[in-house]
């Protein structure tokens, strides 16, 4: 199930995703479904349509025009609207019932952050995830909860966005499904190779979604090998995570409640592996392993040290694969937290789900 948000500046890529994933098609055993939603002003191509489509991806080679089989069109839906990404993945449960099921989100994302952000003095792009430019709307973390919680258990939701490997991206869906396949850092704007992910997925249907999800990985990372610029992607175990935030809840109250501590947090803030190298806009999201092992290494605290090692213990639990190419993410291990310098958290974190139910937004505040 592809749920594509192309109702942005990003509609020409999803056009050529759609191309992409029918050099291969569906098979007797993988059925693919597509719900796109396109904008005017960007990409003239295919009849230029600016509703909401739903396709069954048949094999064709025209790699200008989708020939694929046109289900419906669903007129102008918002893709921010959990009902509305609630609704398709009923449909398509009902339509084409299968084994196992995989969702991938696919647009602009930038993590736990939403538009609001930009009412700050703080400029911020308006990078949000499942951004929709005709109906001026993206889908906070809050209301993509509220989508996959009223929808069917999913097997694998894959992020084909930036930044939203993160704990508390995590942490929102975190039994709606059973894996989350995602990015630490940016993507590339062609993101995932769809033909070869569904070339994988045809050939060995009767995968485990481990196993999909490391083909999924390794495909990407196989197709920019040439890439210059950052690349990251893990496969996280969603029924485990409960391990991880635990580990991360005391580590958060052990850290606000020990002051002499916060000079070495600062100074491990400041070293810890960050992503968005390019803009830099989002290098408070800090990648957490790398976080905890650098504070265990310097910290004398017995309890700081056992906190941190909870958390390391933790995440090789719940990173069940990850890679990652470029030196500039060489101490990425797989999921990435909110780790902002002393007195810049956002107020709006406060409003997560993660920072409701643990002790982290206690300690960004208080070091």
């Amino acid at each position: 199930m592809l749920y594509m948000a192309a109702d942005n500046n990003l509609e020409k890529y999803a056009i050529q995703d759609i191309n992409e994933l029918e050099r291969v098609g569906s098979s007797d055993s993988v059925s693919v479904v597509v719900e796109i939603d396109r904008t005017p002003g960007y990409d003239s191509s295919n009849g230029d349509w600016t509703t909401t489509r739903r396709y069954y991806i048949r094999k064709d080679y025209d790699d200008a025009v989708i020939n694929s089989e046109l289900i419906a069109d669903i007129g102008e839906r918002d893709m921010a609207d959990p009902a509305n990404l609630s609704e398709f993945i009923h449909w398509t449960i009902q339509a084409y019932p299968a084994k196992h099921y995989m969702l991938v989100l696919w647009d602009h994302g930038r993590g736990w952050q939403t538009l609001a952000v930009r009412t700050l003095s703080i400029p911020m792009e308006v990078k949000a995830l499942n951004i929709d430019d005709t109906n001026q709307s993206e889908m906070s973390l809050a209301a993509l909860r509220e989508g996959l919680i009223q929808s069917p258990y999913v097997d694998i939701v894959v992020f084909d966005a930036c930044l939203m490997g993160m704990l508390e991206v995590a942490y929102s869906i975190r039994d709606c499904a059973e894996i989350m396949v995602a990015s630490e850092d940016n993507i590339p704007a062609t993101g995932q190779p769809y033909e070869r992910v569904l070339s994988k997925l045809v050939s060995s249907p009767q995968a485990s979604p481990y196993e999909v999800s490391r083909q999924i990985i390794d495909s990407y990372m196989g197709y920019y090998s040439t890439y210059t610029g950052t690349l990251t992607y893990s496969t996280i175990s969603l029924p485990t995570l409960d391990t991880i935030v635990q580990a991360v809840d005391e580590l958060g109250r052990v850290l606000s409640t020990s002051p002499d501590q916060w000079p070495l947090v600062r100074k491990v803030q400041s070293e810890t592996q960050y992503f968005d190298f390019e803009k830099k806009q989002y290098i408070d999201y800090k990648d957490l392993y790398d976080f905890a092992s650098r504070l265990d290494a310097v910290s004398t605290s017995p309890t700081v040290n056992t906190a941190c090692r909870s958390v390391i213990t933790a995440l090789d639990q719940v990173i069940l694969y990850q890679r990652n190419s470029g030196g500039k993410v060489a101490n990425a291990h797989g999921i990435s937290v909110y780790i902002p310098p002393p007195d810049r958290i956002l107020s709006q974190y406060e409003t997560t789900d993660f920072a409701r139910d643990t002790s982290w937004d206690e300690f960004l505040r208080a070091y």
